[in-house]
């Protein structure tokens, strides 16, 4: 019996926007710290600056998003299965001794990266409408804690 192997399309993205939109006020989650950056969302991916250096602390190329969670609560919420290993470690122990809620997004890549932002409650509807229009994927809103 001959089976055809199907190739998985890649998703299509929107088409490119060119204007740069760069946000502040943004935190990027490593390891036990949060880092004060500035996301510039440029016309093929998104360029993540450090805000005290202006260096590039990193670079997601939005053909290589593959999820995008929002959460309003104390500590990150996940997706169910993903990151279940992180919530245990490293990323955990500086949450726990948070006050009130913040906002959280958490990046999935399609390698397997996880890319975690506290934002402010100015920008938090920016950072998301950006992602969504750039990616053509929708950022799913987890529960309130």
């Amino acid at each position: 019996m001959k089976t055809d192997l199907v190739e998985a399309t890649p998703r299509e993205l929107p088409s490119p926007i060119a204007r740069v939109t760069q946000i502040t006020n943004v935190d990027l989650i490593v390891g036990d710290d949060e880092v004060d950056a500035i996301l510039q969302f440029r016309e093929e991916s998104l360029i993540v600056l450090s805000k005290k250096t202006k260096e590039e602390m990193t670079t997601i190329a939005y053909k290589d998003f593959e999820t995008g969670d929002y959460s309003f609560s104390k500590h990150r919420r996940w997706r169910s299965g993903i990151g279940a290993a992180i919530l245990g470690g490293i990323f955990a122990a500086p949450l726990f001794f948070m006050r009130g809620k913040k906002h959280w997004l958490t990046i999935q890549t399609i390698s397997e990266d996880t890319i975690a932002f506290r934002l402010d409650k100015n920008n938090f509807d920016e950072v998301i409408t950006e992602v969504e229009l750039r990616t053509g994927l929708r950022v799913e809103r987890l529960g309130e804690e």
